[in-house]
Parts: C-alpha cells; structure tokens; sequence
C-alpha cells in the first residue's frame, strides 16, 4: 500500500469513528497532495463526512479549510444532495447561505437535492427546500423530476413514504396525473403495492386482534350539533348542548391521547407490537392518500366510454373485450381499478367504485 492509500484508509477510519482531531490532520495532509477529490467516486471529505453522518466533523471542515462547495461527485451528487438524503436539515441551511446554487445543481440523473429528499422521505427536510424553491422563484419542473420522468410525487409512492406523497399531491397538485416514464400515475404505482393496505396482508388471530386494538390516529370525533335542522330550541338548550359536547370532545381527546401513549410504550417493550403498530400507521396513510388520488382520477370515465369491441372467434365463441385501459396511454397500461383488483387491494376498488356510483 502507497503512501496516499494509507493516508485515505486512516482517514476513512477515523471518519467512522468520528475522531474529528484525526480526521482534520489527515485531511490537511491529503489535500496538499491529493487535492479535494479523495475517493475513486470523486466524493470530497464533505460528501464523505456527510453520508457517514458525522455532522460535527463537516461543520468543522466548513469553518477551518472552506472546501469548494459545489463540487459533484461521480454521480453529479454535491454535498446538499447528500445533506437532502441525510436530513441534515441544519447542515443544508449553512450549506445554502454559504453557496446558494447548491439548490439548483442536479445530479447526473437530473435529481436536485429537494429531489433526494422526497426520495428518502425527509419530510423536515423536503419542506425546507420547497419554501426556499418557492421563494427563489424557479421553475417547479427543475425540482419535480429526474431523468426517466419520474417525480417527486412517483419517487415518495414508490419508496413508502405515503405521509410525504400526501403532502406532495396536496401542494403541488399539477402531479397528481403526471406520468412516469413508463407512462405510470401516482394512483397506478400505488394500485400495485397491496403490502400498503390492509387487504393485502394476512395476519394470524393475535396479530389481528393486536392490530384491531391498536387507536387509529387519524379519527375524528364528529359532533352531533345542535344546530341541525328540526325544532328550534331554547338558547338555555343549546348552551347546554354545546357545553356538553365540548366536554365530551376534550375527555375523548385525552382518553384518545392516553391511549395512543400507553400502545407506543408497549411497542417499545415489545418488537413484535411495534411492526404491527408501524403496519397500521402505514396503512392509514396509504389509505388517505388513495383516497386523494382517486378524487381526481379520471381513468375509469375514458374506459366506460368504450363500446363493447367483442368478436366471433373461429368457433363461434363471443370472445370478451379486451381489458379496460386509459385512452390517453399507449394501450399498455391497466387502470388503477383493474390494477387495484388484479393486486387485491380491496380499499381502492371500493373508492373507486364509491366514485363511479351516481351517489358517490
């Protein structure tokens, strides 16, 4: 082993221990010789420090050698990118008053930092660099999509992070119907998950029971107000009325409250409750962002628009129409109901077809 190979192996070494005084001198020598680009991927000590998490050391590098900022790695990352799928939400704001274009530069698949970190589900972090996009004016679509065509939006769906997608679909509305590369919408990709919804996982009797037990977080308690239609009441009545509810609203939230405390400790003394309790909280959220989706899914309108194309075949048979698919794809693609009910996901058939119905 060279000179310089050692040099950057002590240097790695102290890096994942976080030995901050080794890693300052090592940098110091291999930077005289080896100039910022350390490693064979062209990560700098910034990019490295960062995506071992060691924070205090890149804040310490940041105020002794002022390193350039905006070099990209192999891969065109720079150190927002890895701040973004870090969550150092910290970190990210020095970084971007010291080099404000760091928020801007993407990487080789065409992904901004606001990009990764949708991609790792940084909610914290996704909605700091949104405010900052927002006020920079920029185009949105620099921020919104990556190089197959995928956005924010497919990103956040496809790796999980449903609380996230909910907000995304909420803020930027315009992506709710954008289409992936392979021609896929957020409600399609979603359509194929079916481990995202309760229907599509089997549990045994007391994993069911525990998961029933478990207080669903995102209850409302409805009021029965007494200012529905009907007769008229004493305003002494309806003082009374409001009193009372009011009393039952903050009791429920509490004893609610209470609840939800005692299950989180419980899932912390017992794993196998906390996978549970980790499943349904997923559930909901995949749930209410279906449900959003769905709203403004107009995929099954285009289909029960289509005439009935059965034809004879050579036996004489009527043979079945082809399968149901949104005119405005290429013909290869299902519908979220037909993708939602090949995949078993019963909660998205539902809405959907709640949708369709004349009441819906």
């Amino acid at each position: 082993m060279d000179d310089e190979s050692r040099k950057f192996t002590e240097l790695y070494r102290s890096l994942m221990k976080g030995d901050k005084s080794k890693v300052m001198e090592k940098y110091a020598e291999l930077r005289q010789s080896s100039g910022e680009a350390l490693s064979i991927y062209g990560d700098t000590i910034l990019h490295m420090a960062i995506y071992m998490g060691q924070e205090s050391i890149a804040r310490e590098i940041l105020m002794r050698h002022n390193p350039p900022l905006t070099k990209q790695n192999a891969l065109g990352d720079t150190i927002l990118h890895e701040a973004a799928a870090a969550n150092m939400t910290s970190l990210a704001k020095d970084l971007l008053i010291l080099g404000p274009n760091l928020l801007s530069i993407q990487n080789k698949n065409e992904e901004t930092p606001l990009f990764r970190a949708a991609h790792f589900g940084h909610t914290e972090m996704f909605e700091l660099l949104a405010e900052l996009v927002r006020k920079k004016g920029e185009a949105d679509w620099l921020h919104w999509t990556n190089k197959v065509g995928s956005t924010i939006l497919h990103m956040a769906i496809l790796s999980e992070f449903f609380d996230l997608a909910l907000k995304i679909a909420m803020k930027y509305p315009d992506l709710v119907n954008k289409e992936d590369g392979d021609r896929m919408k957020g409600l399609q990709l979603l359509s194929y998950n079916s481990s995202a919804f309760r229907s599509g996982r089997k549990y045994g009797l007391l994993k069911r029971f525990i998961y029933y037990c478990i207080p669903s977080e995102d209850i409302v308690v409805k009021e029965d107000s007494p200012r529905r239609k009907g007769p008229e009441l004493p305003p002494m009545h309806i003082i009374c009325l409001h009193f009372y509810f009011t009393v039952v609203h903050a009791l429920t939230s509490v004893v609610r409250k209470i609840n939800i405390s005692i299950w989180k400790y419980l899932c912390q003394v017992w794993p196998m409750m906390e996978g549970i309790y980790k499943e349904k909280r997923k559930h909901e959220s995949a749930f209410k962002l279906a449900k959003l989706l769905i709203a403004e899914d107009h995929s099954w309108k285009l289909s029960s628009q289509k005439e009935d194309t059965g034809k004879t075949n050579p036996m004489g048979d009527i043979a079945p129409p082809k399968p149901e698919k949104s005119e405005n794809l290429e013909g290869t693609t299902l519908t979220p109901l037909l993708i939602a009910t090949s995949t078993g996901i019963v909660e998205i058939v539902k809405e959907i077809l709640k949708s369709v119905s004349p009441g819906g």
